[in-house]
């Protein structure tokens, strides 16, 4: 539970830089947790990836999982809106 001086806290943390996908800081402190999906975006995504002539991928973050996805058959498009993530993906 999130009580004000927890709050007050992680407002203190709202500006930690972090990089591609890594979001271990918020789990750390409570923020955030998360557990298996009873799906699979890769295994969904991997047999059209190989088909496709060209795909995008929008908010790639550092582009860790983009990458393992390949080998791409035709052109892939990365886009990332998060600047510290730019120079990495």
């Amino acid at each position: 539970m999130i009580n004000d001086s927890n709050f007050i806290h992680f407002m203190k943390h709202a500006d930690h830089q972090f990089s591609g996908w890594d979001f271990s800081f918020l789990s750390e402190t409570g923020r955030m947790s998360s557990s298996l999906l009873s799906w699979s975006y890769g295994s969904m995504a991997i047999s059209l990836i190989h088909r496709a002539h060209s795909m995008l991928d929008m908010g790639t973050g550092g582009g860790e999982f983009l990458s393992l996805l390949g080998p791409f058959t035709g052109s892939v498009i990365a886009t990332e809106a998060y600047k510290p993530n730019v120079p990495v993906c």
